[in-house]
């Protein structure tokens, strides 16, 4: 969880070598976790990681490479089952695609995908304001 809050906040202010560094973290751990017989836990890292290098994709201007990142970070947090034993994840990746479309200045597109996110994760106070509820 610190390498993905570290790896987002980074590459927002623009810290590109503290991104990177902590997207090389999280790759360990997620290897680690798969290694050790932990499916479930490397898959969530490695959403973490897909989110994470979206994020770095957009700071670095590869627009088109962040968006299809993002999106495969939804399509593969969707097809996750919640763990009886967590509340659901610190950022949805759909509210995560969300602000990124608000990036490129696309609302529309992005309250789509806010209230897609509130479908799943009701009451979440980001996504209740970017869908505009």
């Amino acid at each position: 969880m610190t390498y993905f809050a570290r790896s987002l906040g980074a590459s927002h202010t623009g810290d590109l070598a503290t991104a990177k560094a902590s997207i090389d973290s999280l790759a360990s751990i997620q290897q680690r976790l798969a290694a050790s017989g932990e499916p479930y836990w490397a898959e969530q890292v490695a959403i973490e990681n897909l989110e994470a290098q979206a994020w770095l994709d957009l700071a670095e201007a590869r627009e088109t490479d962040a968006l299809a990142r993002m999106r495969e970070a939804v399509i593969r947090e969707d097809a996750t089952e919640e763990s009886a034993v967590t509340p659901g994840p610190l950022a949805p990746a759909r509210e995560l695609l969300g602000d990124m479309l608000i990036e490129l200045k696309r609302p529309a597109e992005a309250r789509a995908e806010y209230r897609a996110t509130l479908m799943k994760e009701p009451n979440r106070r980001h996504s209740l304001k970017g869908a505009g509820v």
